[in-house]
């Protein structure tokens, strides 16, 4: 493993943990705004920081004679269709943190590394055995999350199912990236993605909200985190990152994000868990993981 391999999933690590650390802040945000107020002004601060950076580039490579990227109808039709695939998990994700915290979110919100390949099967991609495994580890998971100690019927709150639908629009949204990116800037893409999904959620904030300036006020730092550090500064760095490690290492590294926000929500809010909540939790990490290592690999331990 070469020296930039090895500072770059490092790097990963960083961005896993600055997005556990953004559940945490807009589980703070909830207090002050309600979700698609915290959403509109998110990804706008997010598009902001994001075109800023791009015009940066954009100085950088006339100055060195680099060709400009692609700027036609992939970027917008890209832009749209991810950025309204992000407003409705962004939407999703605000209501289930509010209504379940910070911590299982994040468990929750990470299921969308196994839809991923499941969807892909009506791609017509292959989906290795182990996914389905994987798939039977998670609904382990996620109904022990759900349950309570002393009482285990089988039920998903309210929050729960906002979790899972985040979970799958996430999925089609990294599905979406995947087709677009190659056509597109990356910071380009994202830039116009933000600014689609915070201009989708603008006639919900009116409808169902009632936003005041003091509320966006007394909720501006988890405002300036989960709009420059989550949604820009750890982009940048995933995209820098992938660049120099294989994507099934970068997945796996990246499922950490649920690991950290749990983590951090002991520390920071004194989140308290059941037993069985936390079996939840480590049931969906392995989950996570098992459906990132190959099928080839994972026979390659078993066999060991």
């Amino acid at each position: 493993m070469n020296k930039k391999t090895l500072i770059s999933e490092a790097l990963l690590l960083v961005v896993t943990s600055i997005w556990g650390m953004a559940f945490i802040f807009q589980d703070i945000a909830m207090k002050y705004l309600e979700p698609f107020s915290f959403n509109v002004v998110r990804s706008f601060v997010g598009s902001l920081f994001l075109l800023i950076v791009a015009l940066i580039v954009a100085a950088f490579r006339k100055h060195k004679g680099i060709a400009k990227p692609n700027r036609g109808k992939d970027l917008i039709i890209g832009s749209v269709l991810i950025g309204i695939a992000t407003g409705i998990a962004m939407a999703m994700q605000q209501i289930g943190i509010k209504l379940e915290g910070a911590g299982k979110s994040g468990f929750i919100t990470s299921l969308y590394i196994i839809f991923v390949p499941i969807l892909g099967i009506f791609l017509k991609k292959k989906c290795p055995p182990v996914v389905i495994i994987a798939v039977m580890l998670a609904l382990t998971g996620v109904y022990l999350i759900n349950v309570s100690d002393g009482d285990w019927g089988f039920s998903f709150s309210e929050g729960t199912w906002y979790l899972l639908g985040c979970s799958f629009t996430y999925a089609i949204q990294i599905l979406l990236i995947d087709h677009y990116s190659p056509k597109c800037d990356s910071i380009e893409l994202t830039c116009g993605e933000f600014f689609i999904a915070g201009l989708l959620e603008i006639p919900f904030m009116f409808i169902f909200e009632s936003p005041t300036i003091s509320g966006f006020t007394s909720c501006i730092w988890p405002i300036l985190f989960c709009g420059i550090a989550s949604t820009g500064i750890a982009y940048t760095l995933q995209v820098y990152c992938q660049k120099n490690v294989p994507v099934t290492i970068a997945s796996l590294l990246m499922s950490t994000e649920s690991t950290f926000s749990v983590l951090f929500s002991l520390i920071f809010l004194h989140s308290v868990y059941e037993w069985q909540q936390l079996v939840g939790c480590f049931v969906v990490l392995v989950a996570v993981i098992l459906s990132q290592i190959p099928t080839k690999k994972l026979s390659q331990i078993i066999e060991t």
